[in-house]
């Protein structure tokens, strides 16, 4: 209950300032109390915010990821689905809902929205990595390479995070590269 007392001072100062709180009010909020690593504030501050204008995706994205945090993957899936609701065009929504569904081993569905996620911006690299790993884990090991050389062309740096994958010929390993 350590967040409700700040949100309601919060609403007690709005009311004697003569100015109401905002849905962006409380975004910025729950954005401060998830830098303190206070989830379950910062979850209360999104809620409050979508309670104002519940057409608020990005509300719904921030709050299904402190979801996320706290291990309730499938309350974090239906947050994304509603932030996806109201902005199709949301590719953060795609990527963690993809995230989520890795947790819960849903794999197929999580190559889905890392493959929206895709769509809507081509250069993710997050996306094609998460869903090359997301294909591993089905054994689709072609996609998976395939995935995985996007990444590392579109940011060098995944590299680093990667197994070591094969592509055209080219053995990958943790930084560094052999031909077979």
């Amino acid at each position: 209950m350590k967040a409700a007392f700040p949100i309601f001072i919060m609403i007690i100062f709005a009311t004697l300032s003569g100015c109401k709180p905002t849905p962006e009010s409380y975004f910025k909020k729950g954005l401060e109390m998830s830098a303190q690593n206070d989830h379950k504030g910062a979850i209360e501050a999104y809620t409050m915010a979508i309670k104002l204008k519940p057409n608020y995706p990005d509300a719904y994205c921030n709050r299904g990821f402190e979801k996320y945090l706290l291990k309730n993957y499938k309350a974090a899936i239906e947050d994304c689905t509603m932030a996806i609701k109201y902005n199709p065009n949301l590719s953060d929504a795609y990527c963690n809902r993809g995230a989520y569904n890795c947790n819960l081993r849903a794999y197929k569905a999580a190559i889905a929205d890392f493959t929206a996620a895709i769509k809507i911006d081509p250069k993710n690299d997050a996306a094609y990595l998460n869903r090359g790993s997301s294909r591993l884990e089905i054994n689709d090991n072609k996609g998976a390479d395939l995935d995985f050389a996007m990444a590392v062309k579109l940011n060098p740096k995944n590299k680093s995070n990667l197994p070591s994958f094969q592509f055209e010929g080219i053995e990958y390993e943790v930084n560094t590269k052999k031909t077979k």
